[in-house]
Formats: structure tokens, C-alpha cells, sequence
């Protein structure tokens, strides 16, 4: 199932012409979007993703998408990124 969801966001993603990041954070990514699923934060349940992924998919999309980007600009803000910069060359190259 998880990996279902990675895989999911990841072709989200490319469809919708953002950044894909590298696969350790995705991973991240999306276990913190099911945290939310799980504690009723977000509209849409895992079961409804799963069931019909047309229905789903553009939330969990958006919410990787964004906390990522977040995750970027904060690293370029510090003077120590939090990423490491191969990691983050490699999910730009994507």
C-alpha cells in the first residue's frame, strides 16, 4: 500500500510539472501526509486514494509538492542545508 502511494505521488508529480524529490525524502513525504489522513486533517481517506486514485491524488500531490518546496527554500535559506546537496541535485535532475 505505501509504496502504492509513493509511486502515485511520484507520477503526480510529473504530470503536474513539479519537482519530484529525491526518493529517501518522498518516502518522508508521504508518510507525514498519511500521518494527517490518519489524524482527519486532510478530506480524503487513504481507502478513497486507493479505491479511485483520481479522487485522492491531487491532494496528496499538492501537499508533497508544497512541503517540499518548503523543505528547499528553507535549506536555501540556512547556510547548512538540511539536505544533502548530491540528494538534492539528484531529485532536481528528475
Amino acid at each position: 500500500m505505501f509504496q502504492t502511494l509513493v509511486t502515485l505521488t511520484e507520477e503526480g508529480l510529473k504530470e503536474a510539472g513539479k519537482e519530484v524529490p529525491p526518493p529517501k525524502e518522498l518516502r518522508k513525504l508521504v508518510s507525514r501526509w498519511l500521518r494527517n489522513v490518519r489524524r482527519s486533517r486532510v478530506a480524503v481517506g487513504i481507502r478513497d486514494l486507493l479505491n479511485d486514485p483520481s479522487i485522492g491524488k491531487p491532494y496528496l500531490v499538492e501537499f508533497v509538492g508544497r512541503r517540499w518546496a518548503k523543505i528547499i527554500a528553507a535549506s536555501a535559506r540556512r547556510s547548512e542545508p538540511a539536505i544533502v546537496q548530491s540528494e538534492l541535485a539528484e531529485g532536481i535532475t528528475r
